[in-house]
């Protein structure tokens, strides 16, 4: 059972300090006026006074600065009993706050929580198995902000050591996917073990939020059907794209290599990024030789993706348009800078 002083919140504390904060104030602000006059025939300072006041309180117990006579050692023990009784009630109720705070919440899943409801545009990855933890290392080397959920308590040691935010839940219910924040997410990766598991997931997220783009784990092609029809933008089957990767490391050597020697994440590498042409932008309305993208950023322009259709190799004549998607080629900063361009309206 919890007790009252388990449940005490934080403007509770701040409530039960008042009375005792108040008190230590009036003591020192009392003692260091008692001290100066007491000591300004003296030649003492306002300096001398808080000095003394605070050594009493703290138990310090230099010598006294001025000697003291009947009324500045009356004045002495009215502090000490006041001011250094106040002062322990103080860091007594700050530590027990604070242990009660920890007892409450000792995991710092609260902590957690305040973080996660922070982010916006944000990826929840479903699902910690071995695909989800490839896919959790390729989202921190790519500093996207994610949150991790799974129904494996063991996988929570795991997201920690990593630094990853996580929620130990089932992704399958609604509620633990508001939870992770999915009306405000801007991608969703369901990385779960099973087929069914990953139907449920893709569901639930694309009734919760309409506009998330979903990603899932297929086992096999019939399975990607089905979870396209339940509302996932893509589904990938990874036995299917490791087989093909094993055949072209056996026909294609020397193409692998490059892609994996040249574009993988890391100091001067390169990367694909596809930016889309929004109303109004800087690139709307503009052929590709006005905005001269390869001179300015040092970017190449693979291809346009419009209403379905590829544009490979575009000419620099090509016209851009809303709704366009460029697939582009350079490094993580040029394209960077090449995406906040594009964003800027006309």
């Amino acid at each position: 059972m919890v007790s009252d002083k388990q449940t005490l919140g934080f403007w509770g504390y701040l409530r039960r300090l008042r009375s005792p904060f108040v008190l230590l104030i009036s003591v020192i602000i009392l003692g260091t006026l008692g001290y100066y006059l007491l000591w300004r025939s003296l030649g003492g300072s306002w300096l001398d006074a808080v000095y003394m006041t605070f050594i009493t309180i703290t138990t310090v117990g230099y010598n006294e600065i001025y000697p003291l006579d009947s009324s500045g050692r009356i004045l002495t023990i009215f502090i000490s009993i006041t001011g250094i009784g106040s002062l322990f009630y103080v860091f007594s109720a700050t530590m027990e706050y604070l242990v009660i705070r920890q007892l409450q919440d000792p995991s710092g899943r609260r902590k957690m929580q305040e973080k996660i409801n922070k982010l916006e545009d944000h990826t929840i990855l479903a699902g910690l198995g071995r695909m989800g933890q490839q896919a959790a290392r390729e989202l921190a080397q790519q500093s996207s902000s994610f949150v991790i959920i799974d129904h494996h308590p063991p996988l929570e040691n795991l997201a920690k050591q990593e630094g990853y935010l996580y929620i130990i839940g089932d992704a399958t219910e609604d509620e633990v996917l508001e939870q992770a924040g999915v009306k405000r997410a801007k991608n969703l990766i369901a990385a779960a073990g099973d087929d069914a598991s990953n139907a449920f997931i893709v569901m639930s997220a694309r009734a919760l939020n309409p506009n998330l783009v979903i990603v899932a784990r297929a086992d096999n092609e019939a399975a990607i059907k089905k979870l396209l029809k339940a509302g996932a933008n893509r589904a990938l089957d990874p036995y299917s794209i490791g087989g093909r990767r094993l055949v072209n490391l056996v026909l294609r050597p020397a193409a692998i290599d490059f892609l994996e020697t040249t574009m993988k994440r890391g100091q001067q590498a390169l990367g694909v990024q596809d930016i889309e042409v929004q109303d109004g932008s800087d690139f709307d309305g503009k052929s590709l030789r006005q905005l001269d993208i390869r001179r300015r950023f040092g970017v190449t322009v693979l291809a346009v993706l419009r209403e379905g259709k590829t544009v490979t190799n575009p000419s620099p004549d090509f016209v851009l348009k809303k709704g366009d998607q460029i697939i582009s080629l350079g490094m993580s900063e040029q394209l960077e800078k090449l995406g906040e361009l594009e964003a800027e309206k006309l």
